[in-house]
């Protein structure tokens, strides 16, 4: 079976393509969902996370504290190095078997999603990656609108931090522009008959 990463930075709109891909059928990896769900789960991540931000990175209920987390990673943006270093290990090792898991003989491919797909490593193992871009300013206007708890200065914050990935993107074989003048789905289309071609 042939593994595809997908990435993209904040307010790209790679959630939008995958839900495309998911449409015909392709399964879908989204890391970044998956590495919340370890973060509240992974015994080694939660005590980790508690020594690296404090306990109150937790709330009660055995959440994470998102916005003490947020507050503490926008002061001192290097502990978001750190954190990474904590959960993206964890991260690959669980990508790694739910690949495993697919019926291998009935997929002719499955999909790997994540904003920091190369400089996590997450692209450990992947056949093709694919990026979506937009335009910075349509970016902002899509995570104001769908996060009213950040402020465009948060938004431009994580933006320059995740341009270490986009450094990158020269690496990826296929390129989706999600400005919404292109059909975002003429070019879904485009690249899965290009990768079945592949299998």
């Amino acid at each position: 079976m042939i593994k595809v990463g997908i990435t993209g930075g904040i307010g790209a709109g790679k959630s939008t393509v995958c839900q495309i891909f998911r449409l015909l059928q392709i399964p879908v990896y989204d890391s970044d969902k998956q590495s919340r769900l370890l973060q509240e789960s992974n015994i080694e991540i939660i005590n980790a996370t508690k020594q690296l931000l404090g306990n109150d990175s937790y709330l009660h209920s055995g959440k994470l504290n998102r916005e003490y987390i947020s507050k503490k990673i926008f002061e001192k943006p290097e502990l978001l190095t750190q954190l990474n270093r904590i959960v993206h290990p964890v991260v690959i090792e669980d990508s790694k078997k739910w690949f495993e898991s697919k019926n291998l003989s009935n997929i002719p491919y499955a999909i790997k999603e994540s904003a920091l797909l190369f400089s996590a490593g997450l692209e450990v193992n992947i056949d093709f990656s694919i990026v979506v871009q937009a335009p910075t300013m349509l970016r902002i206007k899509r995570v104001l609108q769908r996060d009213s708890t950040k402020t465009e200065k948060q938004i431009l914050a994580i933006i320059e931090s995740q341009k270490k990935n986009e450094i990158h993107i020269s690496k990826s074989d296929f390129t989706i522009i999600n400005d919404e003048k292109q059909s975002v789905i003429a070019q879904v289309l485009a690249i899965d008959k290009k990768i079945k071609s592949k299998n």
